[in-house]
């Protein structure tokens, strides 16, 4: 009977989760999707890459954007995207 006990209480903390808001799982499971990450460039620039529902590939396509109008060099952009793994 005892083996049933653990069952129940996943069964409740699901049926938690379902009625979660998803600003209150983002808070509580995803801290950093409340802090965007930032991306220094040089020491006197300073480019921010909101992570307001991103992905992977949207910021490595914002960081080429950059590379491609010459804000930042080859080199930089292969290291930022390093960083972003």
């Amino acid at each position: 009977m005892s083996f049933f006990i653990p069952a129940i209480i996943a069964f409740i903390e699901f049926i938690v989760l379902l009625c979660m808001s998803d600003e209150e799982f983002d808070r509580r499971y995803n801290a950093y999707a409340i802090a965007p990450p930032t991306i220094v460039v040089n020491p006197t620039t300073e480019v921010t890459v909101k992570s307001d529902n991103t992905t992977y590939v949207e910021e490595v396509k914002k960081l080429y954007d950059l590379k491609v109008k010459g804000m930042i060099t080859d080199e930089e952009f292969e290291q930022k995207k390093k960083m972003l793994l």
